[in-house]
C-alpha cells in the first residue's frame, strides 16, 4: 500500500507540474485529488509498518520519532520546493511579477518532488515486509 500511495502521489504531482498561469480550481483539482489519494494510502500504512516493529515497551519513543519524522519531512518538502522554484525564477524575487516564470518554478518543483515520491516509492517496495502476515499464513497452512 505504501508503494502504490507514493506513485500515486507522483503521479498528482506529475500533473501538477503542468500548472500554467491561466489554470484555475478545475485545472488543478485533479492533480491535488491524485496526490491526496495518494498520502492518505500512504499515511496510515506507514503508522502501522513503525508502531507495528517496535517493542510495546518503546512505542512512546517511536511514536514521536515518527511525528518528528513527519514534521521534518514536511518542512524539508516546503523548504526544497522554495528552493526550486527560486533557482528557476529570472532576476530578483522581491521585484519580479511573472507569472509564467512562477508556473515554471512551480513545474520544476513538482518535478523535484515526484522523483523523490518515485524513490520512496522503490524504497518502500525494496525495504518493507509484511512479515507478521506471512508468519500467520505460514502457520495457517501448516494447520491444514
Amino acid at each position: 500500500m505504501i508503494t502504490v500511495g507514493m506513485v500515486l502521489t507522483a503521479a498528482g504531482l506529475l500533473v501538477l507540474a503542468g500548472i500554467d498561469p491561466g489554470w484555475g480550481v478545475s485545472q488543478l483539482l485533479p492533480g491535488f485529488l491524485i496526490t491526496g489519494m495518494g498520502i492518505a494510502r500512504t499515511t496510515t500504512p506507514v503508522t502501522t509498518a513503525t508502531m507495528g516493529n517496535v517493542p510495546p515497551a518503546h512505542a512512546d519513543t517511536a511514536s514521536g520519532t515518527l511525528n518528528a519524522s513527519r514534521m521534518l519531512g514536511l518542512s524539508l518538502g516546503i523548504a526544497v520546493m522554495g528552493a526550486v522554484v527560486a533557482a528557476q525564477w529570472p532576476g530578483d524575487l522581491a521585484d519580479s511579477v511573472d507569472p509564467k516564470a512562477f508556473a515554471d518554478g512551480i513545474a520544476a518543483g513538482f518535478q523535484v518532488n515526484a522523483a523523490i515520491a518515485l524513490a520512496a516509492a522503490v524504497l518502500a517496495a525494496v525495504t518493507i515486509h509484511d512479515e507478521p502476515r506471512q508468519r500467520r499464513q505460514r502457520a495457517s497452512s501448516r494447520s491444514h
